[in-house]
């Protein structure tokens, strides 16, 4: 086992509780919190919608697939979207995740960053936190298998990180 493994606080709910509607309440709470657990959370609650469909938030459906894109190049996202009734993946910041998702399968960095901004999901991703930073995670381990090198600028539009300080690519392990 990892040490960050060990450290890692354990789930709050037993597995038995996550097909209780009561787990609904606490599931909410742990993805919007974003901690540790927000990914398993959501894919919880999408599951508990489709048991419980008068409890469906749009939102929390919203947050749980962003979240789920995150995981990326893991299939979480597709799996998460499997759960959604029909009528919400008709919902215009749903259709535009999947689009998002098909933009970074395919290397289309700059254009996923653009999606990202348009008004369906502005929003949405605002209240996503740490997605952008998993989202860009991803986009390093698929630069690193594509090129040997990248100019700092490439990779800062690439990124999205063109208004920020280019040290902060420290914090990803680029520059050690």
């Amino acid at each position: 086992m990892a040490a960050s493994d060990a450290a890692a606080p354990a789930f709050p709910l037993a597995d038995s509780e996550l097909f209780k509607e009561s787990s609904i309440t606490t599931l909410e709470g742990l993805l919007k919190e974003a901690g540790p657990h927000a990914v398993k959370a959501g894919k919880a609650l999408l599951r508990l919608y489709q048991i419980y469909p008068a409890r469906l938030n749009r939102d929390n459906v919203v947050a749980g697939l962003a979240l789920a894109l995150t995981a990326l190049p893991k299939s979480d996202f597709q799996l998460a979207l499997y759960l959604v009734p029909a009528p919400v993946r008709a919902d215009a910041a749903v259709v535009a995740l999947e689009e998002c998702e098909r933009l970074l399968q395919m290397g289309r960095f700059t254009a996923f960053w653009e999606k990202t901004k348009a008004a369906e999901l502005a929003g949405p991703l605002a209240s996503a936190a740490e997605f952008a930073n998993g989202i860009r995670g991803f986009m390093l381990e698929a630069l690193n298998r594509m090129y040997q090198r990248v100019e700092l600028p490439t990779l800062n539009t690439y990124l999205d990180l063109v208004r920020q300080p280019s040290f902060v690519l420290v914090c990803y392990g680029v520059f050690e």
